[in-house]
């Protein structure tokens, strides 16, 4: 009865960790560049509660951390595949403007995890 189930059970196995290598994955954090130089320095925090919106029309929102995922954001063709991401500036704190590129674009390929990172100050 096992040795029946066995192959069945593989297969699946198999057929499912495929799929996840397919996918590629974006995360990202959103941050208060305090020192207006574009890139998230140890000591700046992240922002909470701000809205990413992707091309595909999925929306995330950043925790308490600053932080955002889009786990299997896209299946990329063959050769990769464009993604774009943007940040709404709506969603930042009183007075903060955006000190990195908005919207961000990037090339998705297939099993890789593509990090981003949106920096926004108090001018």
């Amino acid at each position: 009865m096992f040795a029946s189930l066995a192959a069945p059970l593989v297969a699946l196995a198999i057929n499912a960790s495929f799929a996840s290598f397919n996918c590629s994955d974006i995360i990202g954090i959103v941050f208060d560049d305090q020192n207006k130089n574009g890139f998230h320095d140890l000591s700046e925090r992240g922002l909470s509660g701000i809205g990413i919106a992707a091309i595909n029309g999925v929306w995330v929102v950043t925790d308490r951390l600053g932080r955002f995922s889009l786990p299997c954001a896209l299946i990329p063709g063959r050769f990769g595949s464009s993604f774009i991401l943007k940040l709404d500036i709506r969603s930042l704190p009183s007075g903060y403007q955006v000190t990195t590129r908005n919207p961000v674009w990037l090339r998705a390929t297939a099993g890789r995890v593509h990090v981003v990172g949106f920096g926004a100050t108090d001018w």
